[in-house]
């Protein structure tokens, strides 16, 4: 008999054992298979997925956590990032990197902080789009900062300077166009805040968040860079011929030729 059972857990997952780990926990009646348990147990899936090479345990791993799913869990790095690994080796990156930057958005301890971010990468290179035919997204992102922290004292002498808002938009494309050669963005004219426009595509928020993740810290300090813009009830739209208050603005939606 067992005498401390999760001790003896820790012991079979530092031997690397998560079969016999899965035998123990199901054999335990209900009320013994606590939140942390249940994350054991979807571990030693996650792990013996791998060992066996049978994917079957990586969806097997998803339900048990799927069963403690709550506003906890959700907020919990190891919750996370074991749903994220599941959802990798299903071969559903898109998923997967949402559940790695929710675990990097936690506070992970340092091995599972770089394990995430490994993980996260390759995610983005499965995630990158067609056209991009040079090196991988990450390695793109990368090139990206290091281009922005050469010119982002110079944007910001602009923005103090009250530079032309053309000026300002061409140098902050110049040093962003390499991880997104169309992008779409707002940039202040009187404070260093870019606004990044997804569009309404899933796909590009999702690279957006991991180009976020990885800003430097020398950005940082001055730079606050967002997604997409909160409503704002005093927004004014300049179309050259003067101002024009939001509530004089009627959009009108209409579809093309090909239903869109």
């Amino acid at each position: 008999m067992i005498k401390d059972i999760d001790k003896q857990i820790a012991a079979w997952h530092e031997n690397n054992e998560p079969a016999k780990i899965i035998e123990l926990l199901e054999s335990l009646p209900q009320p013994a298979l606590t939140r942390e348990r249940m994350g054991w147990l979807a571990r030693a899936y996650n792990n013996l997925a791998g060992e066996e090479d049978k994917p079957e345990y990586y969806e097997t791993a998803i339900r048990v956590l799927e069963s403690i799913r709550d506003e906890e869990s959700e907020k919990d790095e190891l919750w996370n990032h074991r749903m994220g690994f599941a959802l990798y080796h299903l071969d559903r990156e898109g998923e997967a990197a949402e559940y790695f930057l929710r675990t990097l958005d936690g506070n992970p301890y340092d091995s599972l902080r770089d394990d995430t971010k490994a993980l996260l990468d390759d995610c983005y290179k499965f995630l990158a789009f067609p056209r991009y035919v040079k090196g991988s997204f990450a390695e793109r992102v990368e090139q990206t900062w290091t281009a922005f922290a050469e010119h982002e004292a110079e944007l910001r002498r602009l923005v103090d300077e009250g530079a032309p808002g053309e000026e300002i938009q061409h140098l902050a494309f110049s040093s962003l166009q390499t991880a997104f050669p169309d992008l779409s963005f707002e940039i202040g004219t009187k404070n260093y805040h870019i606004i990044l426009s997804a569009g309404g595509t899933w796909m590009l928020y999702l690279l957006f968040r991991y180009f976020l993740s990885r800003m430097p810290e020398s950005v940082r300090a001055y730079w606050k860079f967002s997604i997409g813009r909160n409503a704002n009830p005093d927004l004014v739209i300049n179309f050259g011929e003067g101002p024009v208050p939001a509530e004089e603005v009627k959009v009108v939606l209409t579809e093309d030729e090909g239903g869109e």
